[in-house]
């Protein structure tokens, strides 16, 4: 099924769903290279399987779709909602965040949470449309 995502200064056509798995490992995966090469003595964490981080992922977004269901009055803008929902599912963000471990340290670690911080408004807007699409 295709559908039509809008970020902001861009409309984008195809699986919305794909569209925000790329958009939101390609962010991932831009700051794990970043902070790898952060100074650190001892890496956090564990390395973790594609399996897990895709799971980790639909977990994500299954909270994002059903916090969105339960708020989206269909009239809000789909980023007003997004912003509303996308602190919603912080516990579950994080455990994705954790998949893309082990961090070299906490400063590593606390860099990737940040640029997941800024990327959340997007992936929930854009979750909110895929929900309105289908």
């Amino acid at each position: 099924m295709f559908d039509v995502a809008v970020v902001p200064g861009r409309v984008m056509e195809g699986n919305v769903e794909m569209f925000c798995k790329q958009r939101l490992f390609g962010g991932f995966l831009a700051v794990a290279m970043l902070v790898a090469g952060t100074a650190g003595s001892a890496k956090e964490g564990r390395e973790h399987t594609e399996a897990e981080r895709d799971a980790a992922a639909s977990t994500y977004y299954g909270c994002l779709e059903e916090q969105a269901r339960a708020l989206d009055d269909g009239i809000s803008s789909a980023e007003v909602i997004g912003k509303a929902i996308a602190g919603m599912c912080e516990a579950e963000g994080l455990a994705l965040a954790e998949t893309f471990g082990p961090f070299r340290s906490k400063r590593s670690k606390r860099m990737f949470l940040e640029m997941q911080d800024e990327r959340a408004l997007e992936t929930a807007t854009t979750v909110v449309l895929k929900l309105r699409a289908s």
